[in-house]
């Protein structure tokens, strides 16, 4: 009888370690998903932080550009064109780790303070300027930053896996109109 009680109590003894190791593998996957959880929301609050800071330098930059030349009297020849300043921003190659596109993009022509008889318009239908980050890779996601007071100059331009960016504001005379633009490009 001394040896059915001690191969019940052996196979109690191995269905309790096989429960604890359960129960621990268990706690540390539940662990590890907070971890990781934790991890990557600090990393997108980081990423944010950082395309934030990026855009507001470059319309910063574009802000500065358009009020030191909206105003300026000159004008180039007939079919000429000619750039009247260039700045040069240092950017980070990656933010976060993952690589990003910069791009200055136009959301429709004009952006007017004031409302217009029988139109409405949310945030999101109102037509402005705006520098646009997109993260590549995980998280992945898009920012954008507005730039409202741009009305009058058409702005373009795209960059990716650069360290330096060159703005510059382009004034030309076509059928003896003048146009303004500014233009955002990689500099190598």
């Amino acid at each position: 009888m001394q040896r059915k009680n001690f191969g019940r109590k052996g196979i109690s003894v191995f269905i309790s370690h096989v429960l604890a190791i359960a129960i621990l593998f268990a706690i540390l996957i539940v662990v590890s998903t907070q971890v990781y959880s934790y991890y990557y929301s600090i990393k997108e609050e980081s990423q944010r932080a950082q395309a934030m800071v990026l855009s507001q330098r470059v319309a910063d930059s574009v802000l500065n550009l358009y009020t030191n030349y909206k105003n300026s009297d000159y004008e180039p020849e007939e079919g000429k064109n000619k750039t009247l300043s260039i700045v040069y921003i240092n950017i980070p190659e990656k933010i976060s780790g993952n690589n990003y596109i910069l791009s200055l993009e136009q959301h429709g022509d004009l952006w007017i303070e004031g409302e217009m008889e029988n139109e409405s318009y949310s945030d999101d239908e109102r037509p402005y300027t705006h520098v646009k980050t997109e993260i590549e890779g995980k998280p992945s996601a898009t920012y954008n930053y507005p730039i409202y007071n741009i009305v009058s100059v058409n702005v373009s331009g795209s960059v990716r896996r650069a360290t330096k960016i060159k703005l510059s504001y382009v004034r030309e005379k076509q059928s003896g109109e003048l146009k303004d633009f500014l233009m955002m490009e990689r500099f190598s």
